[in-house]
């Protein structure tokens, strides 16, 4: 088991999910429900009980506590450990990775909500306020802002960075979000960037609730049936990436130079993403200098 901790978005997931619906609330829920292939693997290990002629061993950089249980070996103190380390941080000093927080940088941003109610208990405050984030970050100025801002960086440094081939990944929080930033990104670089073209990726479809109108991954890349989007990505057109949830783990791009996320990421999922960041173009210690913008 390669990649033991990756959980699976787009068709592994297609029986989890419905249409995206118009409101907010589910396309903020629907877009975190993921197929968990470690889950599985381990449900199937389970079930069908230690076999005398099959040897399980798992590779990966974030073990969940039930992954170290199955595959990990007891210490002294009855703990499971895994059998073999081999740290990010000694792959950084080997030169097979690279250290993507040399370069973090973080964004503020400022805006008032005004109280329409005196009280409202509808929603739980939590709810309330990642819901009414969500629709600040849908409005079209916000998006045109922030849009600006990574494509005045991408054009400046990323395009020249990798010997002139950079690349870059916008990470968003739903897909709906995924899509306003495409189209906001493809009608600004049509302007001021001719040269380069947006890809984004995301799974199922998305229904905007101001037009009503469905998009899908392919009707919005228009690429054509037998180009894959990660193929597409290496070409000299695409020099930006606009994701939901897709092609956070387990995608493997040397060129992928900057990252700028636009979503609250946590634990494991935010190691994952950041680990796309990492690659170097060549292992024999040829340095990106990768960026990591939030």
């Amino acid at each position: 088991m390669d990649e033991a901790h990756s959980s699976q978005s787009g068709e592994s997931s297609k029986h989890m999910k419905q249409v995206l619906a118009t409101n907010l609330e589910k396309s903020e829920s629907e877009d975190h429900i993921e197929f968990d292939v470690e889950d599985e693997a381990l449900k199937e290990i389970r079930t069908s009980g230690k076999q005398p002629n099959i040897s399980y061993f798992a590779f990966t950089a974030t073990p969940k506590s039930k992954t170290l249980e199955l595959f990990g070996r007891k210490d002294e103190n009855g703990k499971h450990r895994v059998f073999h380390n081999y740290t990010m941080r000694q792959a950084i000093e080997e030169g097979f990775i690279l250290d993507i927080l040399q370069n973090y940088t973080t964004f503020k941003r400022y805006f008032k909500l005004i109280k329409a109610v005196k009280e409202d208990k509808e929603y739980q405050k939590k709810k309330a306020i990642r819901l009414l984030t969500s629709y600040v970050d849908l409005q079209p100025h916000a998006i045109e802002m922030k849009t600006r801002i990574m494509l005045d960086h991408l054009l400046e440094k990323t395009v020249k960075a990798v010997e002139g081939k950079g690349r870059a990944m916008v990470v968003t929080r739903s897909r709906l979000h995924a899509v306003k930033y495409f189209q906001t990104f493809q009608k600004i670089m049509a302007e001021e960037a001719p040269l380069y073209k947006p890809l984004v990726a995301f799974s199922g479809t998305v229904i905007d609730p101001d037009t009503s109108a469905e998009y899908t991954e392919n009707n919005l890349n228009n690429l054509g049936p037998k180009i894959k989007i990660e193929d597409a990505f290496k070409t000299p057109d695409y020099r930006i990436l606009i994701v939901a949830e897709k092609f956070q783990t387990g995608f493997d791009e040397p060129l992928l130079q900057t990252m700028y996320v636009d979503k609250k990421l946590e634990g494991l999922h935010a190691v994952q993403t950041f680990s796309r960041l990492n690659r170097t173009l060549q292992r024999q210690r040829r340095r990106r200098h990768p960026r990591l913008c939030q």
